[in-house]
């Protein structure tokens, strides 16, 4: 969807800040699937450590407040302005919905690397524990 959207908005309809979001959501999105394939297989731990989801984490939560601003603008500016959707080029609601998805991916990523890192030092943690 998202890197379908970045053609669909950059070449298409020349609205270039809805293509940016798109395929920034499709890259989080991405992330996310890369997290998820990794932790079901079990080989979260030998892509990353604890200090990495960390990293991960905060770059996230950045991504999410900038997101959740620009959604807010957006929005903000549809409903002062009574824009609609159309033309598509200048379209302050498609700009939302791609800052939205950017939000949904953003917070998703936030939630994912926050429980995988806690599962990452709970094993380490379980191993110390074990006696030799």
């Amino acid at each position: 969807m998202g890197l379908a959207g970045f053609f669909v908005f950059n070449f298409t309809f020349s609205n270039y800040q809805a293509g940016f979001l798109a395929g920034f959501s499709g890259l989080l999105s991405a992330v996310c699937l890369h997290l998820a394939f990794l932790h079901h297989y079990d080989r979260l731990t030998a892509w990353y450590t604890p200090i990495i989801m960390r990293r991960i984490t905060i770059f996230a939560t950045v991504m999410l407040l900038v997101c959740l601003t620009l959604m807010v603008w957006y929005l903000y500016s549809v409903v002062s302005k009574h824009q609609g959707f159309y033309p598509v080029e200048t379209s302050n609601p498609a700009r939302a919905v791609m800052s939205f998805l950017c939000v949904k991916w953003a917070g998703s990523l936030v939630y994912l690397s926050v429980v995988h890192r806690r599962g990452m030092l709970a094993n380490a943690y379980q191993n110390l524990e074990q006696p030799a």
